[in-house]
Order: structure tokens, then sequence, then C-alpha cells
């Protein structure tokens, strides 16, 4: 199933992103909301077997990427910004089989 992941930093005062290191995925698409802030373009790396993911938001901006999972398993995604995942930004996305 499609999976649409919005990044809301409206009420934010610091960038924030968004990064999935490998994750199978087709149909990869950023939304028109998205807002980089200098942290670089949203990436899409990779092939359906191991694409890589990153959304950026700025202070009071929000950024939107959708997907389709190929693959069951759990994928983890963090913050990239310096601090950020040490101080717990981060989490698991589980796909489960259809």
């Amino acid at each position: 199933e499609p999976v649409r992941i919005r990044l809301d930093n409206s009420k934010g005062v610091t960038l924030h992103d968004l990064s999935i290191d490998a994750i199978p995925a087709s149909k990869v698409e950023v939304g028109e909301s998205s807002e980089h802030a200098g942290h670089g373009a949203p990436i899409v790396l990779g092939t359906p077997s191991a694409s890589q993911l990153h959304i950026a938001a700025a202070a009071g901006k929000s950024a939107v990427v959708e997907f389709v999972p190929t693959q069951p398993g759990q994928y983890a995604f963090y913050c990239s910004v310096s601090g950020h995942r040490q101080g717990g930004m981060e989490g698991v996305i589980i796909v489960e089989p259809a």
C-alpha cells in the first residue's frame, strides 16, 4: 500500500529532517510542500531494492514523501541533524506482508 509521511515542522524553530538509509520502495515522490532550507534537495537514491529517502523541513515548514514499500521488514528512520538522533528523534517503520 502507498505510504505518505508528512514531516510537520510548522511549529518548530529549527530545521528537522527524516532519513531512511535503505527501504525497498517504488513510486517514490516528494510532495510540493517540501522545504529543504539549504539542507540539500530531497534524496531518492538506489533502486526499488534499496532506496535511500531524505526530506527536510525548515522551521515553520513541512515536507512530504510518498512511496510504496515493496518488502516486509523493519526500517529505521531518524533526524540526521547533528545531535537530534542521539536526542531520541528516531523510530522504526514496520512493513507487514500483504
